[in-house]
């Protein structure tokens, strides 16, 4: 497994040189954080990864209605 620096490394990496706007977007929001937390999200992302593929969710974020059922 790659030690916090190793991911700091590539979270940088993938910020300045990806043309794909989620992994930018994601480096972003995630760019001050301790490798700890880092870690945390990205194996957070992973698992919601699988599970996405699994099953696909009927509400993933953003604003959601309430009023609607």
């Amino acid at each position: 497994m790659a030690g916090h620096s190793d991911i700091a490394k590539l979270l940088e990496d993938v910020n300045a040189s990806t043309d794909d706007v989620y992994a930018q977007q994601l480096a972003a929001a995630i760019g001050e954080l301790e490798p700890e937390q880092k870690m945390a999200i990205i194996e957070n992302a992973r698992n919601m990864a699988r599970l996405f593929k699994e099953v696909k969710p009927r509400y993933i974020g953003g604003k959601h209605d309430k009023t609607k059922k």
